[in-house]
């Protein structure tokens, strides 16, 4: 959701555990418990609003290693190397060295465990010396070898060298100063113990042969999803980040939507490109002191269907408006919406009793009117979160 850091967004804001953000020189910058993450395109700068993130667990222990002791053995390896994408010199290098062992001559390796639902592997790269691909391996990945290749120049690009089960996907973005965020998504098939090995490479190619290249490393992270989130640092054991919870309440609620909700107008700009289909997400969300939820105004994802969404208005436990699938012509038109509401209490099924919709300009929809006449309650407006 848009929002600017020069105006008073009035909004009250929790989350648990420290997790990162890109700001607007297009570094990571990490923070701590409670703080509202302004998000920015890491190579345009460009705003990208309030970022919200579902709940996430980082599970690689030492996501930015220090040492061989909490890391692994083998390859040439200079810790705290380099400038990281946060600015610091916490970056690791990997170097080839044709001179050594075939276990040794161009690689790092550590032992990692993988869980039985779908994992994200992501760790951000930067060629060194004309050394412009990164290799990731994986001699146990669901039983079989899988060897990503991402190339660090360009916009990135990425190459799935050998895919053992199947399914892997990977992903590259790119950040300034050279860096890049190698991401895989591993298949559910991808439990067990793993050993994972790091390449410097010359092009998609494990040979010996690549000389005087080097690769930097930082910030690994492994977590339990479809898609990667910001990145969550850790060191000696997990670490989980909650979900954001965004609320805009008590007074504040009030200097904006009175005491009557009798009229409102919204426009949503929101990132729903990542969510699983088939899982209710919470958008925008008013409700207010009842302890069975009894008053609220809701706007959802719906859980069955990519191309539409739910909506609610209760008061008192009784239909304002019907419950409703308000449609668009696909999931990405669904990220854009307009929405008004306008209620004459007084008057049930009255011509002027209207709530309505538009998706990315396409026609309008409008919500079925029901017979409440109650004015519900309503102290507080929830951006990705419910009161449950």
């Amino acid at each position: 959701f848009a929002a600017s850091r020069t105006l008073d967004p009035r909004f009250t804001f929790q989350r648990v555990g420290p997790t990162s953000f890109v700001n607007e020189s297009g570094k990571v910058v990490l923070v701590g418990e409670n703080v509202p993450r302004f998000d920015h395109n890491p190579t345009t700068r460009e705003s990208l609003g309030i970022l919200i993130e579902e709940a996430r667990t980082n599970s690689w222990t030492y996501s930015q290693p220090t040492s061989s002791a909490v890391f692994g053995a083998n390859g040439t390896v200079t810790y705290e190397a380099a400038t990281a994408p946060n600015g610091k010199t916490e970056a690791f290098r990997l170097a080839n060295n044709p001179a050594g062992s075939s276990n040794s001559y161009h690689r790092a390796t550590r032992a990692i465990t993988f869980g039985s639902d779908a994992m994200v592997l992501s760790v951000w790269a930067k060629g060194e010396n004309n050394n412009n691909y990164f290799i990731w391996s994986f001699q146990n990945l669901g039983g079989a070898i899988v060897r990503a290749g991402f190339k660090l120049e360009g916009d990135g690009e990425t190459s799935i060298i050998t895919n053992g089960n199947g399914g892997h996907t990977l992903q590259i973005q790119k950040y300034p100063d050279g860096w890049y965020r190698c991401i895989i998504i591993a298949n559910t098939q991808s439990s067990g113990s793993t050993t994972q090995f790091l390449y410097t490479a010359s092009g998609y190619s494990e040979s010996s042969s690549a000389t005087g290249g080097s690769t930097l490393l930082w910030g690994f992270q492994l977590e339990v999803g479809s898609f990667a989130t910001s990145y969550i640092p850790t060191s000696s054991a997990a670490v989980t980040r909650g979900a954001d919870l965004l609320r805009i309440m008590d007074d504040e609620f009030k200097d904006i939507f009175g005491d009557e909700f009798k009229e409102f107008t919204i426009v949503a700009d929101y990132d729903n490109s990542d969510t699983v289909d088939g899982t209710i997400q919470a958008l925008v969300d008013f409700w207010g002191e009842s302890t069975g939820y009894t008053d609220r105004i809701e706007i959802f994802k719906d859980g069955d269907s990519p191309y539409h969404i739910e909506t609610r208005a209760i008061s008192n436990n009784a239909g304002i408006f019907n419950n409703q699938a308000v449609t668009a012509s696909s999931k990405a038109a669904t990220q854009r919406f307009a929405t008004s509401w306008s209620v004459d209490y007084t008057t049930p099924n009255a011509a002027h009793r209207r709530w309505a919709f538009s998706f990315s300009g396409e026609d309008v929809d409008v919500v079925g009117d029901n017979s409440s006449t109650t004015v519900p309650p309503l102290t507080r407006l929830g951006l990705g979160n419910t009161p449950t």
